[in-house]
C-alpha cells in the first residue's frame, strides 16, 4: 500500500477510536447502580411481577392445602362455628378490615398482613378462646371478619397475593395493625406492652392526612367513677387520687404509664379497660383532671403498632404499591410464599 494510503488509514482508526470508545470501559455506565432518572417507569418496572422467594416455614397439617385448606371458624355474630377455606376466612378478615372500595394495593397490602397474621396463629399453635374452633372473628384474639363486605375487589387482593406472608430472618413477623397512627407509629413495646422491641416495627413519621378528623385527633371525658371502674377490672387497687397525669413515655411519645396520684398504672391496660373506641389512643396531647373528671385530648386511633390503615391508603392513592406500603411500616421484611 502507498504511504499516502496507510496514514489515511492510521487516521481512521484513530477517529474510530475516539468516537465510540474501545473495550468494555463504557459498560461500567450501565452495571453501576441507575440513577433516579434512570429508574423504569411505572410500565416498565418489573417490581409488581416479581415472585416471592418459598417461605421456609413448616405449616402445621391444618394449612396443608395452604388456600383451600379448612378452618372451624368461632363467627361471633352467628355465636356459633362455620367452616370456611382459608382463602374464604381471609376474604371476609380483609372486608372486616378495611372498605372494600379502597385501592387495589391497599387491599393486597392488608391480605398479606392479614394472612401472616393467620400462619402466625397456626404456626405458633395458638388455639382459639371458643370450643371447637380453630380461630374465631373475635378481635380480641384475632382478626375483624366480614362476609357481607367481600366483593371483587377484595377477592382479588387476596387470590393477587395467593400464599405471600411476610417474614424477617427466616421467621414469621408479627402483624400488627391499627386504624390511624396520629403521625408516628408505636414500638411493639409502648403500643401493646409486647414482652420485647421487635427490630421491624420501630417509630415511623407517617401521612395521616387522609384518615377521618376523628381518627387523627380526639378528645374524651372520663368520670372519676368510670376510671374506678376501669382501674378495678385491671385489678390495681390504688385508692382515692385528687390528680392524674402522664408517667413514663416511649419512643413514638406514647404514654406507657398514667399516674393517679402517687400510684402509676398502665396506659395501654387502662385505654383498654375504660374503652378503645373511646380513649382512641396512648398518643396524648393533653390531660387534665378536675372536679372528679378527666379529660384527655389524643392523636390517631389504636395501639399505633404496625400498619396504619388510613395511613397506608393515603400512600396507595399516592401510587405505591403493596410491598412499598408493608416495607414503610414493617421495616427490612421479605415477601414469601408458603403456598401457590
Amino acid at each position: 500500500m502507498p504511504k499516502k494510503g496507510i496514514y489515511i488509514a492510521i487516521i481512521l482508526v484513530f477517529l474510530l477510536i475516539t468516537l465510540f470508545g474501545c473495550g468494555n470501559n463504557q459498560q461500567d455506565d450501565y452495571t453501576s447502580e441507575p440513577t433516579e432518572s434512570a429508574l423504569p417507569t411505572d410500565e416498565e418496572s418489573p417490581q409488581d411481577e416479581s415472585t416471592p422467594e418459598p417461605a421456609d416455614i413448616e405449616l402445621p397439617d391444618i394449612l396443608k392445602d395452604g388456600a383451600e385448606s379448612m378452618l372451624k371458624v368461632y363467627d361471633i355474630k352467628q355465636e356459633k362455628i362455620i367452616e370456611l377455606t382459608a382463602k374464604e376466612y381471609l376474604y371476609g378478615v380483609v372486608a372486616g378490615e378495611v372498605g372494600n372500595d379502597w385501592p387495589e394495593e391497599v387491599l393486597k397490602a392488608q391480605a398479606i398482613i392479614a394472612r401472616t397474621f393467620m400462619v402466625d396463629h397456626f404456626v405458633n399453635e395458638d388455639t382459639s378462646m371458643y370450643e371447637g374452633a380453630d380461630i374465631s372473628t373475635d378481635v380480641s384474639e384475632s382478626q375483624a371478619y366480614n362476609a357481607d363486605d367481600v366483593n371483587e375487589a377484595i377477592k382479588k387482593a387476596v387470590d393477587d397475593t395467593q400464599g405471600m406472608i411476610m417474614t424477617y430472618d427466616g421467621e414469621i413477623v408479627k402483624a400488627f395493625f391499627h386504624s390511624c397512627s396520629g403521625g408516628i407509629t408505636a414500638t411493639a413495646v409502648e403500643g401493646l406492652e409486647h414482652e420485647e422491641d421487635l427490630p421491624y416495627l420501630q417509630p415511623v413519621k407517617s401521612d395521616d392526612s387522609g384518615a377521618p378528623p376523628e381518627n387523627r385527633e380526639w378528645s374524651g371525658e372520663f368520670s372519676k367513677e368510670k376510671l374506678q371502674t376501669a382501674l378495678a377490672s385491671m385489678e390495681e387497687d390504688i385508692g382515692d387520687f385528687d390528680s392524674v397525669e402522664i408517667g413514663e413515655t416511649g419512643p413514638s411519645g406514647r404514654a406507657l404509664t398514667l399516674k393517679f396520684g402517687e400510684a402509676e398504672v398502665s396506659c395501654p391496660q387502662l385505654r383498654m379497660a375504660i374503652s378503645a373506641s373511646e380513649f382512641r389512643s396512648t398518643l396524648i396531647e393533653e390531660i387534665n383532671y378536675a372536679d372528679g373528671v378527666l379529660t384527655v385530648k389524643g392523636k390517631g386511633f389504636g395501639h399505633g403498632v404496625g400498619m396504619p390503615q388510613w395511613d397506608a391508603k393515603q400512600l396507595a392513592e399516592n401510587g405505591e404499591n403493596a410491598e412499598e406500603i408493608i416495607l414503610t411500616y414493617f421495616l427490612d421484611v421479605d415477601i414469601a410464599t408458603v403456598w401457590e
